[in-house]
């Protein structure tokens, strides 16, 4: 007998990581390890890195295959569609997300907000105005290379890291659903599924952190809760082991520190957060270098993958103010396109760990950090009030009325400063009293990672390993 004939065909899967926050949760945790113990399965990873033969090594053979990403911008009657597909859903919310967001558009996306926007609006009266969209882009809009890529790897799964909802990443997810291809969704943050719309393709299974966020899938998309598998924040794992007081001269001294001085870290966000992100941490250097606060303090300033780096330099010129940055990138890149070729090393992941950890006080704008730090048990103070003359037309006070931020705001966990008095009296108090809030810091904790135990990677590698196992067999469904 022919043992070649009668054995099944391994089990391939194709697992896009559409920028270098994905890879790194792939490459730093034990997401890669728990996937690749599936003996019987080979796994085709997909990546903007994939060029970088560096970051090819980190895969291990013959289990692994890396791929180039085929197409990072999508054809233009494609993004139109996407686009207007985004604002006809923001506008059929009509929730306070909805309303928040459009209020800042015209600041950060004008071009969008005048154009798409408005077209939305006027398509909005219009009954049928996305049942023509559906019909425009089932007819018009090709798989382009993905189709190629499909058919070449040949997969009985795909996993999205990121669900289809970043823009790069939604074609491949609606050509796999055209294929009938069962599709695994990871939903890689918080808020992404009450601020990013229609991108989501329909798929069969789909991770995300908590119970709240897996009941925001069903009643904004319909999934069932059979669908949804809650595995807690795999990004989170690495702060789950933390570094020992004994650590603390090291990384001092390698960020040359002083070691005698109580550190305030101040973690900016992109310009398309906020483009003023720079005005508070001169607040902070100013008030610091004039004696401020009532113990010798320095600032650290973390920078955002998709900050404007050189921005901040002339802050570092201060005696007391140390800037910090991300990690490596794979090829120069600025703004929100930096992210798909951001590759950062365990020692790069490793660092943000113990900054968070060795700080005395955390301060950020509405940011993922404030969970991170509060993992830590570091006392947190976010910003939450507009720069003096500021004539940027948005108020930061909004982000916090954001659903996915408002548990937090309204936990106790921190300190919502609406006003630079506030920010000072917060910074003040934890420096003081470091311990006041941590009993509602593990609270907020446990509600966006409920497991807390550091193995959340684990619990997405065995969903997503039993849902590749099962695929042959299931091939569940959602209509549009």
């Amino acid at each position: 007998m022919n043992m070649e004939t009668t054995l099944p065909r391994r089990l391939r899967a194709l697992y896009s990581l559409p920028d270098g926050a994905q890879s790194s949760v792939v490459l730093r945790t034990d997401l890669l390890p728990t996937l690749t113990s599936a003996a019987e399965i080979d796994w085709t990873f997909v990546s903007p890195l994939a060029t970088n033969d560096g970051f090819a090594r980190q895969f291990p053979r013959p289990q692994t295959v890396v791929l180039p990403w085929p197409a990072i911008r999508l054809p233009f009657l494609d993004r139109q569609l996407q686009f207007l597909r985004q604002e006809l859903w923001r506008l059929s919310q009509s929730d306070r997300n909805a309303r928040i967001l459009i209020r800042r558009m015209p600041y950060v996306e004008p071009k969008r907000f005048y154009g798409h926007h408005q077209l939305a609006r006027c398509l909005g009266r219009i009954p049928w105005s996305n049942r023509a969209l559906d019909l425009l882009e089932a007819t018009w809009v090709g798989d382009g290379p993905w189709a190629s890529l499909l058919d070449e790897v040949a997969p009985d799964a795909v996993i999205l890291g990121s669900g289809g909802l970043k823009l790069q990443e939604m074609p491949l997810g609606r050509a796999a659903f055209r294929r009938g291809i069962p599709i695994f969704e990871i939903i890689p943050s918080w808020d992404n599924l009450t601020t990013k719309g229609p991108l989501l393709v329909p798929c069969d299974k789909m991770a995300v952190w908590s119970k709240s966020i897996a009941e925001e899938a069903e009643r904004l998309y319909g999934y069932s809760r059979q669908q949804i598998v809650v595995t807690g924040p795999p990004a989170f794992d690495l702060h789950y082991q933390r570094p020992c007081p004994s650590d603390r001269t090291q990384f001092f001294r390698k960020h040359n520190l002083d070691p005698e001085k109580r550190l305030i870290t101040y973690t900016s966000v992109p310009a398309s957060v906020c483009p003023v992100s720079i005005g508070y941490a001169r607040i902070l250097a100013d008030w610091i270098e004039s004696g401020g606060p009532p113990f010798p303090c320095q600032l650290l300033i973390r920078m955002h993958p998709q900050d404007d780096f050189a921005a901040y330099e002339s802050l570092a010129r201060q005696k007391h103010v140390r800037l910090q940055w991300p990690g490596h990138y794979h090829r120069p890149a600025r703004g929100n396109e930096a992210i798909l070729y951001f590759d950062p090393s365990d020692a790069d992941v490793r660092c943000l760990t113990e900054t968070l950890a060795f700080s005395d006080v955390v301060v950020n704008i509405a940011s993922t950090i404030t969970l991170e730090a509060c993992i830590l048990d570091r006392p947190v103070v976010n910003v939450a009030f507009d720069l003096p003359g500021n004539d940027w037309g948005f108020s930061i006070e909004d982000y916090y009325d954001l659903s996915h931020y408002r548990p937090v705001t309204e936990s106790g966990a921190v300190t919502v400063a609406r006003s630079i008095a506030e920010l000072k009296r917060g910074i003040i108090a934890a420096l003081v009293e470091p311990n006041a809030r941590a009993a509602k810091r593990l609270a907020i904790c446990r509600r966006f990672d409920p497991f807390g135990d550091g193995r959340s990677a684990e619990r997405l590698g065995r969903a997503i390993v039993a849902f590749v196992r099962d695929s042959r067999r299931h091939r569940l469904h959602i209509s549009r």
